[in-house]
């Protein structure tokens, strides 16, 4: 439980508290838009954090291309930290295909995501409907500011063990975990690596030598309460509605697959792979959330049964910046071997590159 509650807290204190509870009143506003505005508007301001955090997913799995004996094992900390690029820190709102009603307000149209500079100049929207003859405003506002924080971190824990055949197992977990006033969060992950020299003979007289295929899947699951409530001057005409159950979640999906190689002497090894990556990251907002619309005949503002959307109006798929769904990625590091104790760093250069460095303990 003490190893549960530290995790928690790196997590959320980094990640969760700096990069989207500060920031999830301001995605708040972004449900005014309508539901097809909204769910482009929120996956483009989000997609940094998603991506990044993805990305270090799929970091952290090896440090060697050598597998263990039979029953062998290793324990291994590891803080992976994913670096966002400047080309997610910002996007042009005037491209994203807003509906005819959205009208941009302020003198340009790049606006900050997550990741974007506290300071960043706001791109401010008004959506505006003609009633009685008359261009009426619906909602206007700014979209959220940025956190600065340009990179996203990840502790893991995880333990490996060695089967037959020159084939190691991976487990990652850290149980659902609830947060207070946050929500809950969880992760889990499995891994596997299997030896090729015993399939290739020449290489089979090379002992420093070791070269293996590695695969691994990782989940993460993080739920936060959400309290958006109607604007007191709209005019309520909704029944049976109750805005006190919101829920904000995010699962991020990832796997990689890569060619590892290594030299492995007794103090010290290096190695690489070479593969790909993929994530794929789903946003939903559940409960039900105040959405206004005007009165065609008043000019008023309302909410009612049939603006709202229904219950769980959206279910976001978060997408890399590029648009491809399986990354290549190329990753170099060392490990030093001190008794049982192993210290280890490595680089990763995909589309977000990625520092690793990890302790732990290993039984061959």
């Amino acid at each position: 439980m003490k190893l549960s509650k530290f995790f928690s807290t790196v997590v959320i204190l980094l990640a969760l508290t700096t990069v989207l509870r500060a920031q999830i009143g301001g995605m708040g506003k972004l449900l005014q838009v309508g539901l097809e505005d909204a769910e482009k508007l929120t996956a483009a301001y989000i997609a940094p954090f998603a991506n990044g955090f993805g990305a270090t997913m799929n970091s952290g799995w090896y440090n060697s291309a050598k597998t263990h004996k039979l029953l062998g094992f290793d324990l291994t900390f590891t803080t992976s930290v994913a670096f966002i690029p400047a080309n997610a820190k910002s996007f042009d709102v005037a491209g994203l295909g807003l509906s005819s009603f959205a009208e941009i307000t302020s003198p340009g149209s790049i606006s900050p995501t997550v990741a974007g500079a506290k300071n960043a100049d706001l791109v401010g929207l008004r959506y505006t409907r003609e009633v009685l003859g008359a261009p009426t405003t619906l909602v206007e506002f700014d979209l959220p500011k940025g956190t600065g924080l340009g990179f996203i971190p990840a502790p893991m824990l995880s333990l490996g063990l060695g089967l037959i055949k020159d084939t190691d197992v991976k487990f990652r977990y850290i149980p659902t975990i609830g947060l207070r006033d946050y929500g809950d969060l969880g992760l889990w992950g499995i891994g596997i690596k299997h030896g090729l020299k015993q399939w290739i003979p020449v290489l089979r007289k090379i002992p420093v030598f070791n070269l293996s295929l590695q695969g691994g899947y990782t989940q993460f699951n993080l739920g936060s309460n959400l309290d958006f409530k109607p604007n007191p001057s709209w005019d309520d005409r909704t029944t049976g509605i109750n805005f006190d159950k919101q829920r904000f979640d995010l699962t991020v999906k990832s796997y990689t697959a890569n060619l590892l190689v290594s030299a492995d002497i007794p103090v010290i090894t290096v190695y690489g792979g070479l593969g790909i990556s993929s994530t794929t990251t789903n946003l939903a907002f559940k409960g039900y959330y105040p959405i206004p619309d005007l009165d065609d005949t008043t000019g008023e503002v309302f909410i009612s049964n049939e603006t709202i959307g229904g219950k769980d109006p959206l279910n976001i798929s978060i997408k890399n910046k590029s648009g491809s769904a399986v990354l290549p990625r190329l990753n170099a590091g060392f490990k030093l071997k001190l008794a049982l104790i192993t210290i280890h760093a490595d680089y990763t250069y995909s589309d977000y590159s990625i520092v690793t460095a990890g302790l732990g303990i290993s039984f061959r």
